[in-house]
């Protein structure tokens, strides 16, 4: 049974469509709670197991700080290797940054191909060595339907051309993908004329082929939830186990917060409802660390996807407000967690590439 079981107060992220990569246990936050376009784009790391949070300090030497992005919003980010691919966002830019996230250095890669024009609010995806980016919106067309690809071994980009037998791919922005195999399914987002989409795209990266998707309610489903998802924007979505979840968004009157789960073997929806206090905030970011899902927006929060024998013991102790006076320290921080706590943020030296230790820790 899913459980919502994590609530820290003091994320960094409080701007919206920011981006983040799970690696390992870490999630490394690119952002900055500030919008000065003059300044550096932030990193952030955050550790799942210790539930904290580092910020690494920017990079001072001249000739390394050019190759770091500036703060901006609407961009993605993608994990190749042990490199997070930045690309996109406002204010408009087309150059691809590269982060070494054993490093913990930036770089600005030279690419050649066809560089896509400028965007925001588009999506990405890694496909092994190949970054894709799908539609979002750029200054002279607003919301477009196009693909292209970024070779990430040898820096090239290229559109995509989708070959024949496919169905066309709608124009959208603020939309969702997720790699599910081979296959890229995207979900939500706004096509620029006041419709919010609530439908499935399947790309397929072996045929290049847009593919339809025949979507139904799962007859598993209590007669009552026997609908699908609604349109919305910027729906948070993650893949378990082979299907697709779908988490919240905005359908331009209200937050939403509902959590859906896709059956691509099937073509079916099932409204999923997790134990424990649901978030309520748009514009989150999400990833999936193993079983467990990582929203944050201001606050943190964590979806287990398979809660453990310890963490029902330790949400028990919690809910029946058990004395935990000699419990184990990192078990009583596990606990203060799940009460909503303030999340405690460290700074690193990121300089010259170099991460030099813990300087001082502070409130996000």
């Amino acid at each position: 049974m899913l459980r919502w079981t994590v609530h820290l107060k003091g994320a960094p992220n409080r701007g919206n469509n920011h981006s983040a990569v799970a690696v390992g246990n870490r999630i490394y936050y690119f952002g900055d709670p500030k919008r000065n376009t003059m300044k550096q784009m932030g990193v952030y790391i955050f550790n799942a197991v210790s539930l904290r949070w580092t910020k690494l300090r920017p990079v001072r030497k001249r000739h390394h700080a050019e190759a770091v992005p500036s703060v901006r919003r609407g961009h993605t980010a993608v994990l190749v290797d042990d490199v997070a691919y930045v690309w996109g966002g406002i204010p408009y830019c087309d150059t691809v940054y590269a982060f070494d996230v054993a490093r913990h250095a930036w770089r600005k890669p030279a690419v050649s191909g066809a560089v896509p024009e400028a965007r925001q609010h588009h999506s990405a995806c890694a496909l092994g060595a190949i970054m894709y980016v799908f539609g979002g919106e750029t200054v002279a067309t607003r919301c477009t339907d196009d693909m292209h690809r970024l070779d990430t071994a040898a820096m090239r980009w290229s559109r995509v051309h989708c070959g024949e037998g496919g169905v066309a791919p709608l124009v959208s922005a603020y939309h969702s993908a997720t790699v599910i195999g081979s296959k890229m399914f995207v979900f939500g987002g706004w096509g620029g004329r006041g419709v919010d989409y609530n439908n499935i795209r399947v790309f397929d990266a072996e045929t290049d082929c847009w593919l339809s998707a025949p979507e139904k309610c799962s007859e598993a489903q209590p007669a009552a939830h026997q609908f699908l998802p609604e349109g919305r924007l910027a729906p948070r979505a993650f893949a378990h186990e082979g299907e697709l979840y779908i988490f919240g968004g905005w359908n331009c009157n209200q937050t939403l917060s509902d959590l859906w789960r896709f059956s691509p073997a099937e073509g079916s929806w099932t409204l999923v409802e997790p134990m424990g206090v649901v978030p309520k905030k748009p514009w989150m970011c999400c990833c999936a660390v193993g079983d467990r899902v990582v929203l944050f927006k201001d606050d943190l929060h964590i979806l287990d996807l398979s809660p453990s024998l310890k963490t029902l013991s330790e949400l028990a102790v919690v809910g029946h407000r058990l004395d935990q006076s000699g419990l184990p320290h990192n078990v009583r921080w596990e606990l203060a967690a799940m009460r909503k706590t303030r999340a405690r943020r460290r700074t690193r030296n990121a300089a010259d590439g170099g991460c030099v230790g813990v300087r001082h820790s502070h409130r996000v």
